[in-house]
């Protein structure tokens, strides 16, 4: 991993800090009846997030079907936007059509998934086959739960990729300590699944931001050596937040809790968060001083704050402009 100054520290925390404080006003909002339906939010998740999309450059591409609000906000997006989307407001980039996963851009490098589970690894597998056929140093990250490692679209989109060695991350966040047990993988490692199609592989905590960010930073660079795909599996506790309704998001997020199996069988329950698990690294190897510590919080929380309060003064969407943007092909005569 290249080597993190105070600064790129500091800003990591800063976008962890702001991810936990949107996504809990996003609660709040959510259990006010503010934002309807259901919300797909993953506190506790944001070492992933953030760690995923901060070593994408401009002219990378990312597409995440889990939670990815750290990411929009590493990569630019406004809150006040990420706002605007959940609560169906019309300044929205969908203008208040999508309030949950179909937020991005692709002049920001984001391609929207759609909500099967990997369906969007072929269409990021095309988006890499494209930069290599342009001759760009592009990448494409797909971002994606172990679940989706048991559909035919995985094995497909993957085996495309490694057999045409295309510069794509393929980022696995696998949750397998929870308390339902998952039927939907074999293997408690699935990054030994890349074995079989000759691409490389790794496991990281998924937990911490520095593991995430290298891992994907190192995939990042063998992909625009010309070395192909790389799979990195993440492994994290199981959020509880996903998916709420009737405003059941924890909030204030008090860690995740996971039961960690060792090889002997042993079973131990800890405390999971990835947040104060960053901050007390920073604090503890003397990166961040109490005052800077403060006036990030203090940015944060002012920041959230200001940009609820505009979106909740947004304009709800015109329906007048509804049927804007679809389109039908009509039946000859």
């Amino acid at each position: 991993m290249s080597k993190l100054g105070k600064r790129q520290l500091h800003e990591l925390y800063y976008y962890m800090k702001l991810t936990r404080q949107l996504e809990e006003g996003i609660a709040r909002l959510h259990h006010e009846g503010k934002i309807p339906g259901p919300v797909c939010l993953a506190a506790g998740r944001e070492a992933m997030s953030v760690g995923v999309a901060y070593p994408l450059r401009a002219g990378d591409f990312l597409a995440s079907s889990t939670s990815s609000l750290g990411s929009l906000l590493v990569r630019r997006v406004p809150p006040l936007e990420i706002l605007a989307h959940f609560m169906g407001r019309a300044p929205a980039a969908t203008r208040g059509r999508d309030g949950s996963i179909g937020l991005g851009g692709l002049e920001r490098g984001f391609v929207c998934p759609t909500g099967h589970l990997a369906a969007h690894l072929s269409v990021m597998a095309g988006v890499a086959y494209a930069a290599k056929f342009m001759e760009k140093k592009a990448v494409a990250v797909a971002v994606l739960g172990e679940r989706a490692m048991a559909t035919g679209d995985f094995h497909e989109g993957f085996n495309f990729a490694a057999v045409h060695q295309l510069p794509l991350i393929v980022v696995v966040e696998n949750g397998p300590y929870a308390s339902s047990v998952s039927t939907f993988v074999k293997s408690p490692y699935v990054y030994e699944t890349a074995r079989g199609y000759g691409v490389a592989s790794q496991p990281v905590d998924g937990t911490d931001v520095l593991q995430v960010l290298q891992a994907v930073e190192t995939a990042i660079d063998r992909a625009r050596s010309g070395k192909g795909p790389t799979l990195v599996e993440a492994r994290t506790a199981r959020s509880k937040s996903y998916p709420a309704r009737d405003g059941a998001i924890p909030v204030p997020f008090e860690g995740e809790q996971a039961v960690i199996r060792s090889g002997r069988g042993d079973a131990q329950v800890v405390e999971i968060d990835p947040v104060a698990q960053f901050e007390a690294f920073l604090v503890d190897h003397g990166l961040i001083e109490p005052v800077e510590r403060g006036l990030i919080i203090e940015r944060v929380q002012l920041l959230v704050d200001n940009r609820i309060q505009l979106a909740e003064q947004e304009p709800l969407p015109d329906s007048e402009g509804l049927s804007d943007g679809v389109y039908h092909v009509e039946s000859p005569a």
